[in-house]
């Protein structure tokens, strides 16, 4: 061609186009068709409308009919649904799903849920409200957010992964801490120690408190998938 352009015709139905600039076409008869560009990029574009992009560095992106992607990469598989729902599925096993209201949910490699979150903001008011309506005022909102520090879980599983921090346990997390009630002094002598420890005393606590937090909640029945299968926007209410 007088382009530069070179086309070899097959007897099978295939078609190959070369350009000059080292991009080369190749049509197959069952529709598909398949573009090598001369970055070393390839495209295929499959009879059912679904598009395959292979990246120099062996990443491939899938984008299908309906609008969902998948993208492969050497550390995880990502897709991307058309309702904005996220989900990354890890070498390890460890899948991560983040739904496009903002809530997150994680799974280990033998799909036991390990963290499920809305937004820290909502997750404190739900919690702080629910123990308000019981009785309790906001102290949910410092006992969620305090792990004990003697747990080997006093990290939110793959914080390293997902960025999620965690704070060391708060022994004075509900402020009746006798030390925190008790005006410092100076101590000298005697007397100050003695006035001291029976200040203490009077500012410990007699009783014993049970705290009992009680979830209820309202999840999608009618869920397909196990996916779908989560809490309704009412149920995060609830």
């Amino acid at each position: 061609m007088p382009d530069g352009l070179e086309i070899l015709e097959f007897s099978d139905g295939q078609i190959e186009r070369r350009s000059q600039n080292g991009t080369v076409e190749v049509s197959f008869p069952d529709g598909s068709v398949r573009i090598l560009e001369s970055d070393g990029i390839e495209k295929w574009t499959l009879p059912d409308g679904t598009l395959i992009q292979i990246l120099t560095n062996g990443e491939k992106i899938l984008t299908l009919p309906n609008g969902q992607r998948e993208i492969h990469t050497n550390t995880h598989k990502r897709r991307e649904y058309p309702d904005g729902t996220v989900k990354l599925i890890y070498l390890d096993g460890t899948q991560e799903t983040r739904y496009s209201n903002g809530r997150i949910r994680l799974k280990d490699k033998d799909v036991l849920l390990i963290l499920l979150l809305k937004q820290c903001c909502q997750i404190q008011y739900h919690v702080s409200k629910i123990l308000k309506d019981v009785g309790f005022g906001a102290l949910g909102g410092a006992m969620f957010f305090y792990p004990n520090d003697n747990d080997s879980n006093s990290q939110f599983l793959h914080t390293h992964k997902f960025g999620i921090a965690a704070s060391s346990w708060d022994h004075n997390w509900d402020r009746r801490d006798p030390k925190s009630l008790v005006k410092p002094m100076k101590i000298d002598n005697e007397s100050n120690q003695n006035l001291y420890n029976k200040q203490l005393i009077s500012k410990t606590a007699k009783a014993v408190r049970h705290i009992i937090l009680i979830r209820h909640g309202q999840y999608n029945i009618e869920a397909k998938t196990d996916i779908d299968g989560i809490l309704t926007d009412l149920g995060w209410y609830l």
